[in-house]
């Protein structure tokens, strides 16, 4: 295994999860992308490079506070997504 981000796959994870409850101006696939990046953008990154060690991290953020701060962090990009979208308005 290489050295992953494991923050990703619980953005990612968190995302998928919330996407349709975050107040989002466009719940299009680009505003859905530009959320996600700009949340990575705000978190602090947490690499693995060993399977275990991608179990371990995944623990470490699937306590209550990591969970909050990153649907907090979620919800301030869709608010940044929602104002200034990268696509035209329909």
């Amino acid at each position: 295994m290489t050295s992953h981000n494991v923050m990703e796959d619980v953005v990612y994870e968190y995302l998928e999860k919330h996407w349709r409850d975050i107040p989002v101006a466009c719940h299009c696939d680009q505003c859905k992308t530009d959320v996600y990046t700009l949340s990575l953008n705000h978190l602090t990154p947490y690499y693995a490079n060993t399977v275990s060690g991608a179990m371990y991290a995944k623990a470490d953020l699937m306590t209550v506070q990591s969970r909050a701060n990153i649907l907090a962090v979620l919800t301030t990009s869709a608010k940044t997504v929602s104002q200034h979208p990268h696509h035209a308005n329909n």
